[in-house]
């Protein structure tokens, strides 16, 4: 099966300027940043450029909860800044992206070549093994 499939638009993902109320300077989100920005400067001289393609980032807005879009879209920012953090394969040159919040939440992708990372889709554990089937016929598309 051929498809066209269009890599969207290069990522940005604005500073996480969100900090909860009452909470003081030092929080947890704010910590998590600062620590991945040193880890990324000091010893990480390797950086991607993250592609998002139409499919992931209808996903990514269709996420309910403001915060766990905020939370994964800092996670995309690491990914830019080098460090993928825990990934696993799932087959075929595609990748899953976990991370350990809510209801378990994955997202995929392949790489191309040295710098480029291409975000297929996500979900979460739930619907894990129909999310890699999308995935890796997404890449498959993308090779075409």
């Amino acid at each position: 099966m051929s498809t066209n499939v269009d890599i969207g638009k290069t990522l940005t993902v604005a500073f996480l300027q969100h900090r909860p109320a009452g909470a003081g300077k030092k929080t947890r989100l704010w910590g998590g940043w600062a620590a991945c920005l040193l880890y990324s400067i000091e010893y990480n001289r390797r950086m991607y450029t993250v592609k998002l393609t139409p499919e992931f980032e209808r996903w990514l807005a269709g996420l309910k909860d403001g915060m766990t879009r905020k939370r994964l879209g800092l996670r995309l920012r690491k990914a830019q800044l080098g460090n993928l953090g825990d990934v696993k394969p799932v087959g075929e040159g595609v990748w899953e992206m976990r991370e350990f919040f809510g209801p378990g939440w994955r997202m995929y992708y392949t790489q191309r070549g040295a710098v480029l990372v291409v975000m297929l889709g996500g979900g979460d554990k739930a619907s894990q093994a129909s999310d890699i089937a999308k995935a890796i016929e997404l890449a498959r598309a993308l090779q075409e």
